[in-house]
């Protein structure tokens, strides 16, 4: 099937600063200081990359299915780790200069 956003014919030749998807929410797994255990919680996740004008779009449905692998199936990594992770692969999948990523979720220490 032809990747239609990676067209370079049809369609008027113009950078877009933002595109993407937002509040995409997924269960994560987060570790704590001090050797606690871990536990789950939901993070609401916002992932944007820059358009160069040579492409007509990007696929959207790569960004989910760059994430989903990341966030849901590592269970030892630090939420920073994890999303440098994800803006280096989104990067490459979207062959982009500038990828911008967003992770929030809620976090209740009961120590």
């Amino acid at each position: 099937m032809k990747d239609i956003q990676a067209s370079t014919e049809g369609f008027p030749k113009i950078a877009i600063n933002k595109v993407g998807v937002r509040n995409i929410e997924l269960p994560i797994t987060l570790i704590r200081k001090a050797g606690n255990k871990p536990f789950g919680t939901i993070a609401t996740i916002s992932s944007y990359c820059d358009l160069v004008e040579d492409l007509k779009g990007i696929n959207m449905s790569r960004i989910e299915r760059t994430l989903v692998p990341i966030f849901m199936e590592d269970k030892g990594s630090l939420v920073t780790e994890l999303s440098s992770t994800a803006a280096r692969e989104l990067q490459k999948v979207h062959n982009t200069n500038h990828v911008y990523l967003k992770v929030k979720f809620k976090y209740m220490d009961y120590n």
